[in-house]
């Protein structure tokens, strides 16, 4: 499928490099550059391959929309725990522990 991507790549180098460039090249609804995907037949995994190559900081969630797309949105959604639920499961002899992570803030669970 990538026989000739180096080629296309240096005759349409500002393409690339605006799609590169761009804040969400992941989403399905944006196309590779001059209609490469649609001229070599590319799935969505082959996008995942040049998205790995040109945004590797996309990858996550290019890998996201891939699994939403191939296996459904419950895949990906987490549902988050209530403060009830997690009381739920303490004893007496069972705290309550929160790890967080950098801005995260759980008052709103409070």
């Amino acid at each position: 499928h990538f026989g000739s991507i180096c080629d296309h790549i240096s005759t349409n180098l500002d393409a690339w490099a605006d799609w590169a460039a761009n804040d969400s090249p992941q989403e399905i609804e944006q196309h590779l550059p001059c209609d490469y995907e649609d001229e070599f037949e590319l799935q969505y995994f082959h996008k995942l391959l040049l998205l790995k190559c040109f945004c590797p900081e996309k990858i996550l969630f290019g890998m996201a929309e891939y699994v939403q797309l191939s296996l459904g949105e419950c895949f990906i959604v987490f549902p988050a725990a209530t403060m009830g639920e997690i009381y739920a499961d303490t004893t007496h002899a069972t705290p309550i522990v929160f790890v967080l992570s950098t801005g995260a803030d759980p008052t709103g669970m409070l």
